[in-house]
């Protein structure tokens, strides 16, 4: 029952099956056992969104963040709620909403880019707490779910420069998103959006 790792793996794949209740009730535990285990928060961050608990979420990921700056996935979880948050404000705070999403999306892709350092993705693979995107539902390979993660952190800022108007900075995140998630519905369907968005504002029919 004090086996943290154990607690922190079951609640990664609690998440997976949807099951954010327990999910959540497995960080707590753990939580109570490690007050300042950053993953611990870091997953809290994830599951709260599913159970529609944004602000929560965002509590959260700043705390895992706070405790380890170096917990890449709480950057993103909190750029996720930020996104959500910019779509609920139609008022003066939305622009820097969207400005603070877009910085947490880039900190946690910097923070995964791995191409010029091989040797920390080999420590990714190995070594990371598995993730899922927020509309997956099965357990995909440590390979898999950083190339989803990847995809989900440029599908929100194609999502955050569409709706800062900056279409055809959209079209360039959702078409880079695609390269990690290449049959991913959503992103398809978002591509489509922006360039109707884009008509729209433009009259341009090469944007459709």
């Amino acid at each position: 029952p004090d086996y943290i790792d154990a607690r922190l793996s079951l609640a990664a794949m609690l998440l997976d099956l949807q099951d954010t209740d327990t999910a959540i009730q497995q960080a707590l535990q753990v939580l109570r056992r490690d007050p300042r285990n950053s993953l611990a928060y870091s997953h809290l961050a994830h599951a709260y969104p599913l159970a529609e608990n944004f602000e929560e979420s965002a509590r959260m990921a700043r705390r895992s963040i706070e405790l380890d700056a170096t917990t890449a996935q709480a950057y993103l979880w909190l750029a996720e709620t930020l996104r959500w948050s910019a779509s609920q404000d139609k008022g003066g705070q939305r622009i820097k909403t969207l400005a603070a999403a877009r910085e947490n999306y880039w900190k946690y892709l910097r923070m995964t880019d791995f191409e010029a350092k091989p040797h920390e993705k080999v420590m990714y693979y190995l070594f990371s707490t598995p993730f899922t995107n927020l509309f997956s539902k099965r357990r995909p390979s440590q390979l898999a779910v950083f190339r989803d993660l990847r995809g989900l952190g440029f599908f929100g800022l194609c999502v955050c420069e569409q709706n800062s108007d900056n279409f055809s900075q959209a079209v360039q995140y959702c078409e880079r998103a695609l390269k990690y998630s290449q049959n991913d519905p959503y992103t398809w369907f978002q591509l489509g959006t922006v360039h109707a968005d884009r008509y729209n504002v433009t009259s341009d029919c090469r944007s459709i």
